[in-house]
């Protein structure tokens, strides 16, 4: 549990979106590299990107003085029911999303959850601790009671038990 000071308001964060978020939103095409047209941040200013994020779009905004924070690893059940699953999606990753999912747990100590989503992980967790803040910005994490916040809106919402059981089915 990373603990950032004081008080405990215990974040309980989805954070496979901070990847996508800070990490440099486009792979340049092999015509594009020839060219020499490149989209790209240094890895240097895309980590201190990722510190801001953190600080200044969730520890800050929700007053947060502890916070368990997963990202996806490796392998998903869910493509066990269905071979399907999340069919469409594009396998490639930006630039430095290894680097930054390391920094991450490096730095942060962010937990990184094998055969299950990173969302799963919040859920279970929640179990535990029930009045935990749910960072998010996958709509699907409202099948959960509670307060969430959402970095990319600055929003709070409250997700009643009924609405999550609405939202659930």
């Amino acid at each position: 549990m990373g603990n950032i000071n004081g008080n405990s308001r215990l974040l309980l964060i989805d954070a496979d979106h901070i990847l996508y978020k800070t990490c440099p939103n486009k792979v340049p095409s092999e015509t594009e590299k020839m060219y020499g047209v490149t989209f790209e941040k240094t890895l240097q200013e895309t980590l201190d990107l990722v510190d801001w994020y953190l600080v200044e779009k969730i520890f800050k905004p929700t007053n947060a003085t502890e916070y368990i924070a997963f990202l996806g690893g490796t392998g998903n059940y869910r493509y066990l029911v269905d071979k399907n699953y999340k069919e469409g999606r594009t396998t490639d990753k930006p630039p430095y999303f290894k680097e930054v999912k390391e920094y991450l747990v490096s730095k942060w100590n962010f937990n990184v959850v094998d055969g299950i989503e990173s969302e799963d992980a919040v859920g279970i967790t929640l179990t535990t601790y029930p009045d935990a803040i749910i960072v998010r910005e996958d709509h699907d994490l409202e099948q959960l009671p509670g307060v969430h916040y959402n970095p990319t809106k600055n929003e709070f919402k409250i997700i009643s038990k009924n609405e999550a059981l609405y939202n659930f089915w």
